[in-house]
């Protein structure tokens, strides 16, 4: 199965631990969404516009302990955090000549109501948003920025 990230598990990002050496990177993608900047942490909602992100092969183990992860206890939780769906995500790698669009898990926030319009990331891209930004933890060198 597939996850697309956007957040915090990408490459070089505090919770990437969890995937590094667990999930294969298959390339990065392109969903729907918008995009907010929680902090620490993003979260999208369901809209027209584009996410960009990350594209790994994950098993049953991980996408579990990702759940936990993410505040994700099952699909009619209300308590949930997040939400967990099978989405297309347009993907580029090298082992596809052009791009493909294929179904991945993506966590959507189910907090809808707490979210501001000034936390919205309009360019759809965390890690270019945190780069800006500053202050984020990253996981290569442990340090705030």
């Amino acid at each position: 199965m597939f996850l697309f990230t956007y957040g915090s598990l990408m490459k070089d990002l505090g919770n990437h631990y969890l995937i590094k050496g667990k999930g294969k990177f298959i390339g990065n993608g392109v969903g729907k969404g918008k995009l907010y900047d929680l902090g620490n942490f993003p979260a999208i909602v369901k809209d027209c516009a584009t996410i960009k992100g990350e594209i790994y092969e994950i098993d049953d183990t991980l996408l579990r302990k990702l759940d936990m992860l993410e505040g994700y206890s099952g699909k009619d939780d209300e308590m949930n955090l997040y939400t967990r769906e099978e989405v297309e995500i347009a993907i580029k790698s090298r082992g596809f000549k052009s791009k493909k669009i294929i179904k991945a898990y993506c966590y959507f926030f189910n907090r809808i109501a707490s979210l501001k319009k000034e936390q919205v990331v309009p360019s759809g891209d965390w890690k270019n948003h945190i780069l800006t930004r500053g202050k984020y933890f990253w996981e290569k060198n442990c340090e705030v920025l």
